[in-house]
């Protein structure tokens, strides 16, 4: 997940912005926007001059816009995957060669760790 947020000082949105991202544990990296190539690069991608604007995984929220940012958070989660493919032999004890590894209890997976 790629997420930036444009700042700058005495913004008291950029703070809350800040304060969200924190508290839904978001990495982000913040660009202050008093210099200069982070403020151009924020109105080449916003076309806007107010802070905060956040830069989620390409998405551009302009201000401190809770539903925006709750719907690119809940839309950018990564899916679960259900098998995974093994790329061992033949003789591998997960898949017994059939390249994918069937669902197993715990005590299995202890089992064929363990072989």
């Amino acid at each position: 997940m790629s997420v930036i947020l444009y700042t700058g000082t005495n913004c008291p949105w950029c703070v809350k912005a800040k304060e969200f991202l924190d508290e839904n544990k978001i990495k982000y990296e913040e660009r202050d926007v008093s210099e200069e190539k982070y403020k151009t690069e924020l109105i080449d991608k916003s076309g806007q001059m107010g802070i905060p604007v956040i830069d989620f995984n390409g998405e551009i929220i302009v201000g401190f816009d809770v539903e925006a940012l709750e719907k690119a958070q809940k839309t950018t989660k990564p899916k679960k995957a259900s098998r995974l493919n093994c790329d061992l032999t033949k003789d591998c004890p997960a898949c017994n060669g059939t390249g994918k590894i069937p669902k197993r209890t715990d005590n299995e997976r202890k089992i064929i760790m363990t072989d």
